[in-house]
């Protein structure tokens, strides 16, 4: 009866896979990934960026740029080109970090929408409310992140209770 259980589940998870993939924290770590990449990768051709646009003729005014004298107009359209290959390829990767990171917690977070949405809590309560991020459990944090509610309440006590722990 319980491996039927389970197995209905799993079926349910399967034929429902888009109310199960949604992990948030998978997410923002692929963004923040990828925007700490672009800080760090960006430089040459914001710099190129300026000059062109501070330049009267970008065609005619020269650079250096990969050991060569060149226009800065063909030197954006190369190093533009080159971001945009690299840019693509560490977009590619973060996403499919972030969908192998959003499907190993894809069974319980199809299992708890499903019940969530069978007992009509969603129509009480705000969809919001109710988020369970499971790769947030998955890492072990229980408290639902670093400024969930259950966190700020738990400092805003503590500085009632304890003020000489905290600077004001």
């Amino acid at each position: 009866m319980t491996r039927l259980i389970y197995g209905a589940a799993g079926a349910l998870c399967i034929t429902f896979a888009n109310l199960s993939g949604a992990q948030e924290v998978c997410f923002k770590d692929a963004k923040t990934n990828f925007e700490t990449w672009k800080a760090q990768n960006s430089k040459v051709l914001n710099d190129l960026a300026a000059q062109y646009n501070a330049s009267k003729d970008p065609s005619k005014e020269m650079v250096t740029y990969a050991g060569m004298r060149m226009p800065v107009a063909a030197a954006i359209m190369i190093e533009g080109e080159k971001y945009g290959r690299e840019a693509d390829g560490k977009v590619e990767v973060e996403v499919n970090a972030a969908k192998k990171c959003s499907g190993q917690t894809t069974i319980p977070r199809g299992v708890y929408d499903l019940a969530r949405e069978w007992m009509g809590v969603t129509t009480i309560l705000p969809e919001q409310a109710t988020r369970i991020d499971f790769e947030e459990l998955r890492r072990g944090n229980i408290a639902g992140g670093e400024n969930s509610v259950i966190r700020e309440t738990g400092r805003a006590i503590d500085k009632v209770v304890n003020p000489f722990r905290w600077k004001w």
